[in-house]
């Protein structure tokens, strides 16, 4: 599978700073609607293959200079997952719950008092599930899942 799209969600977090340096810890979660699909037989059956959700706990340590901070994170991500198979119009489906880790960079800018935009990249690579255990002798193996995402967002400090 080629996945594609985009996701949408939040940030919490703390950064303690000691003269240029900065060390964090981040939450973030988002909805997604990051797939793919294959038809198996045109017009008969396809696979899909959707990331519903996925979120992220992470490190972060940066270097701060005028009202510029840049980072590298890394820490735990997760993602809830769904494979859906349809043929000749009927359709089953199955979630399954991946965890994996995050590693990446980023650059903080404050533009006002209290707030900041930032935009970083990340890998987030997700441990393979098996979906269909309990209906498919086997079930349907899905193997390692990895994601290259760039995130922007805006920040208010408290």
């Amino acid at each position: 599978f080629a996945l594609s799209g985009g996701f949408a969600g939040g940030t919490a977090g703390y950064n303690w700073q000691t003269g240029n340096m900065v060390l964090g810890l981040e939450v973030d979660g988002a909805w997604a609607d990051v797939g793919a699909t294959v038809d198996v037989i045109p017009g008969l059956a396809s696979i899909d293959y959707t990331i519903r959700s996925m979120g992220t706990v992470r490190g972060r340590i940066g270097y701060a200079f005028d009202q510029v901070l840049l980072y590298g994170t890394g820490g735990y991500a997760w993602s809830d997952n769904r494979l859906s198979a349809t043929a000749l119009g009927v359709s089953i489906s199955d979630s399954q719950f991946h965890s994996g880790w995050t590693v990446g960079a980023g650059v903080e800018v404050m533009f006002a008092p209290k707030w900041s935009v930032k935009a970083e990249y990340l890998y987030k690579s997700f441990d393979g599930e098996t979906y269909f255990a309990g209906t498919v002798p086997g079930g349907v193996p899905i193997g390692t899942i990895n994601l290259n995402s760039v995130q922007v967002g805006v920040n208010y400090h408290f």
